[in-house]
């Protein structure tokens, strides 16, 4: 299966919501699309913030 590398801008609520829901359905998402998703960077504003 081809592998697509993603980079993600903001790790907030909407953020952290779509890399949760990523985990939770990667495998049916990959089913779906044809290519498996991986998550390679998340860039955020402030690192030291708490995150869900």
């Amino acid at each position: 299966m081809q592998q697509v590398n993603l980079g993600m801008i903001g790790g907030g609520t909407v953020g952290s919501g779509v890399y949760h829901a990523w985990q939770k359905n990667g495998g049916l998402m990959a089913a779906r699309l044809g290519v498996k998703l991986v998550f390679r960077k998340i860039a955020v504003k402030a690192f030291d913030e708490p995150r869900p």
